[in-house]
């Protein structure tokens, strides 16, 4: 009985042990798992992609044209080209500015695409009046495009604006009074000065992978 009761007492040691020893186990496995990122590391991130400056394009300006008001640009942190009026007296006449991009982020960056262009209705007035048939007539002819280089720009000819280096691209953006057939006899020339106003424009961006 002695023996029985002996028995007893050290198979309930072993088992407390055993379990003592199993939770230890796990403990230490599972404090491992806790401690596996002590030493690792998280850089901050960001993206930063804006416009850095905006100069008149003198080679593609006509000569003696008068821009009433000056486009901004939004240094702090966006790709957006404010209002801006241009003063048009001619057929043919051209207004245009270099636009350059910036990339201060951390993420390589595209052009992926923005303001439609085509769908842009510039406000034509003289004088204020935007009924007047010069405003009108000159409405009916303006285009506005952005181009890298000779081209049009697309997502296809866009190029990657590295982080690494805080790389940069520059295009142009022109407003246009084109000419008509009709210009060329005179008959629809306007007489009077046309304040054409361009609204805002934005280029859209994104992360290069």
């Amino acid at each position: 009985m002695e023996n029985k009761k002996s028995f007893g007492v050290i198979g309930l040691v072993v088992l407390c042990l055993a379990v003592s020893a199993l939770f230890g186990v796990a403990y230490a496995a599972f404090t491992k798992d806790l401690t596996i990122s002590g030493s690792a590391t998280v850089s901050s991130s960001k993206w930063d992609v804006r416009f850095s400056s905006i100069v008149k394009n003198t080679s593609i300006t006509t000569s003696g044209l008068t821009i009433t008001n000056v486009p901004t640009i939004d240094t702090a942190g966006s790709t957006t080209i404010g209002g801006w009026s241009v003063a048009f007296t001619e057929p043919g006449q051209k207004a245009a500015f270099d636009v350059t991009v910036k990339n201060y982020g951390d993420f390589d960056a595209k052009y992926n695409g923005g303001t439609d262009l085509t769908n842009i209705a510039p406000i034509c007035s003289v004088a204020g009046d935007k009924t007047h048939a010069d405003a009108i007539k000159v409405c009916n002819n303006i285009s506005i495009e952005l181009k890298k280089g000779d081209n049009t720009l697309t997502t296809s000819n866009a190029s990657v604006i590295p982080a690494s280096t805080h790389g940069t691209e520059t295009y142009t953006l022109i407003v246009s009074y084109n000419k008509t057939a009709d210009d060329e006899t005179g008959s629809s020339l306007p007489t009077s000065t046309v304040d054409v106003e361009i609204s805002t424009i934005t280029l859209t961006y994104q992360q290069q992978i």
